[in-house]
């Protein structure tokens, strides 16, 4: 519910109901395009809903080089989660690339996975966007390093790269 918020106090007249419903009820283009236009109207919102690459689980904002699989794994901005919906469009593209350019630093350089956990995982996905908490008052990101669709590991990145643990 945090991304949320963040979104409604970035864009206050946006409300969660709009969000869900732009998620749940748009299923063609055509529906989504005449959404989007509304949505971005009303509000204001420059570019708001535009789409890029979606995945079922969310947006991918960038990609990172598995040294143990020799393959790249897409990074994902994740659309929903247990409890919550995120209207991944709506978050400014350059959080996105923020959040793509820290996970794609920690993973490639070896420290966010093991090799056996790298040998399993084909995709990162961004649960939660950076954040402090009771746990880990660095304000960091969530990821899950997830293989084959189903979740592997579950990590924290800080920010600011001087204070990843």
């Amino acid at each position: 519910m945090k991304d949320s918020l963040t979104l409604e106090y970035k864009y206050p007249l946006l409300s969660l109901f709009d969000s869900f419903l732009f998620h749940t009820f748009c299923h063609n283009s055509k529906q989504i395009t005449s959404y989007s236009t509304l949505i971005s109207s009303i509000y204001q919102i420059p570019n708001a809903l535009q789409f890029h690459s979606v995945t079922m689980s969310g947006q991918v904002i960038g990609r990172a080089y598995n040294y143990v699989t020799k393959k790249f794994m897409n990074i994902v901005l994740a659309s929903r989660g247990p409890g919550w919906v995120r209207a991944v469009d709506i978050v400014p593209d350059t959080l996105k690339a923020e959040m793509a350019n820290r996970v794609k630093q920690e993973s490639e350089s070896g420290k966010l996975f093991g090799p056996q956990q790298l040998g399993v995982i084909d995709e990162i996905e961004i649960q939660e966007v950076f954040h402090p908490s009771p746990e880990d008052p660095v304000e960091h990101i969530t990821v899950n390093g997830n293989g084959n669709g189903e979740h592997v590991t579950r990590k924290h990145i800080a920010r600011d790269p001087a204070k990843q643990k």
